[in-house]
């Protein structure tokens, strides 16, 4: 146990440009958080469809998973669990590659460069690939993480097509997030209009925004070692939308978390950018308020300068501390 905690300490952040693999390592409340980030090829046979799949581990604790392998006997569990489905990625109606047999898959689309970024008490992570490329769209993933306990992972169609001029419906967004076995889900129980998550010793809330949302609580496979099978939590968020922002919030017990979406406002007209230009979250918990605003465009054309709540600044993703009148915006992304 000593080693354990001597070879832990050495741990640190570790991004793996090659593979396209990043991990951040943080001091949780009552252990180490691990923030995982995938955006890498496929690496051969072995590979699975978890382009942008990210996995977290709360106090020391497995929140978000990967559902594992199980067999290398070819069948339909086999083919289901290297799905991009049985991953914690963003999809554009459904999964953007199928296996093609054991060791293949259909199509071979690219990773486009990450970014990994932080700044004081912020991170950023930024991902996309081409995956959706023949359907006219590409699919692109953001992940922030504001202080200690909140996390923000903001999908959105960066390039798409709409199909809106025919009779074809848009497929819409959709994210999938497979929870360890130990973590439960209460969707029966909210907090102001936030999913209940528990494990044995971590507590969070979930929070999603998009166009007519819609979250599905269901049990899926997931297996930890091999020709061994269980079942876990697999919450589904779906959006009729083009983009699909949710917020994981670790909270303690039945402590008062907000989190609302605020207009964003330009600093030198004063008005109002539209909700398809850009986003604004306000979040506030024990005695901590943060604020963030993501952009779905280029600032510029006298659009360049905004924020919320009197914090401007001057970029594409950004954050703030609320407490702090009058201060800037932290810019993660230009």
């Amino acid at each position: 146990m000593e080693y354990r905690r001597q070879y832990s300490a050495r741990l640190k952040s570790v991004w793996l440009k090659d593979s396209g693999q990043t991990v951040l390592r943080q001091q949780g409340v009552q252990g180490e958080d691990w923030l995982y980030f995938r955006n890498g090829p496929l690496g051969g046979g072995h590979g699975h469809l978890d382009k942008l799949h990210i996995g977290l581990w709360l106090d020391g604790e497995e929140v978000l998973c990967d559902s594992g392998r199980y067999t290398y006997v070819p069948g339909e569990l086999r083919t289901a669990l290297k799905s991009a489905e049985a991953h914690n990625v963003p999809l554009y109606g459904s999964g953007y590659a199928a296996a093609a047999g054991a060791w293949s898959v259909s199509a071979l689309p690219e990773s486009l460069p990450m970014t990994v970024r932080t700044k004081g008490e912020y991170a950023f992570l930024e991902g996309a690939h081409t995956g959706y490329g023949r359907q006219g769209a590409l699919i692109r993933r953001r992940v922030i993480r504001i202080g200690r306990d909140i996390y923000v992972i903001a999908d959105d169609l960066p390039v798409w097509r709409s199909k809106s001029a025919g009779n074809a419906k848009e497929p819409g967004m959709t994210q999938k997030f497979h929870f360890a076995k130990t973590i439960c889900l209460n969707g029966s129980i909210f907090h102001n209009d936030c999913i209940v998550g528990s494990g044995v010793r971590t507590g969070f809330l979930l929070k999603s925004y998009g166009k007519e949302t819609e979250d599905v609580i269901t049990k899926e496979p997931l297996s930890r070692h091999y020709n061994q099978i269980a079942s876990a939590p697999v919450l589904t968020v779906s959006s009729e939308g083009s983009r699909l922002t949710t917020f994981l919030v670790r909270c303690i017990g039945d402590e008062e978390v907000s989190i609302r979406q605020i207009p964003v406002i330009n600093a030198v007209t004063g008005l109002e950018l539209s909700a398809e230009a850009a986003e604004g979250y306000e979040i506030r918990m024990r005695n901590q308020a943060y604020g963030l605003v993501v952009l779905h465009q280029e600032a510029g054309n006298a659009e360049d300068y905004n924020g919320i709540c009197g914090h401007y600044g001057l970029g594409r993703v950004m954050v703030c501390n609320l407490m702090e009148s009058g201060s800037s915006m932290t810019v993660l992304e230009w």
